[in-house]
């Protein structure tokens, strides 16, 4: 991801994000960022792509896996609007972000950040 830092697309049509999964535990590598809900969305993605196996994707853009990020490649990016993303930071480092859909459907969540670089 420290790749993105000089693209231009950065913040405006790319918001990177990583979820750390805890399957690696068995294997003695320990993350301590990973969550069992991470894990979860892995799962979920495998199923929805028709995988049999779980593993950690380099990129997934619009819920689709993108495999294209290590030749170097532009991320893909597309002009059509699907929705707006507010996110705001509260003193005490908690960030709440919320996405309204096209379709006025709304979702809070709550973001832990790292500041990268």
């Amino acid at each position: 991801m420290s790749g993105l830092k000089s693209n231009r697309d950065l913040w405006k049509k790319i918001i990177p994000v990583a979820f750390h999964v805890d399957y690696w535990d068995h294997f003695g590598w320990r993350d301590r960022f990973a969550k069992p809900e991470f894990t979860s969305r892995q799962q979920r993605y495998a199923a929805a792509w028709g995988g049999d196996s779980l593993y950690t994707p380099g990129f997934v853009v619009n819920g689709k896996e993108w495999r294209d990020w290590f030749g170097g490649n532009v991320t893909p990016t597309s002009s059509a609007k699907v929705g707006v993303l507010r996110v705001s930071f509260s003193k005490r480092r908690k960030t709440q972000c919320q996405f309204c859909s096209g379709d006025n459907t709304t979702r809070g969540f709550s973001v832990e950040c790292r500041i990268a670089g």
